[in-house]
């Protein structure tokens, strides 16, 4: 499953959101706000605290190159990716 790390309030976070449902790729969303261990697991494992951030085994799209990386029709990729 794809990992999705936001924060309230964010507006690109929200349009990340969209699109992965609209596109029906299933993620687990990581408030980071809700939950500190998820800024903590992002710091470790990314290097810094950005959102959104996008953790594929154990690559991490972030921010605008994350919304370029949805928008481009490679994103079938995704679409593949097991569910659990």
């Amino acid at each position: 499953m794809l990992s999705l790390y936001t924060i309230d309030g964010c507006s690109k976070c929200h349009k990340v959101k969209n699109r992965l449902k609209a596109l029906s790729i299933p993620f687990t969303e990581n408030n980071i706000l809700q939950n500190k261990s998820y800024a903590i697991e992002l710091q470790k494992l990314n290097g810094e605290i950005i959102t959104p951030a996008l953790r594929i085994d154990n690559t991490f799209y972030t921010g605008c190159h994350l919304l370029q990386v949805l928008k481009e029709e490679n994103v079938n990729e995704l679409k593949n990716y097991p569910s659990s």
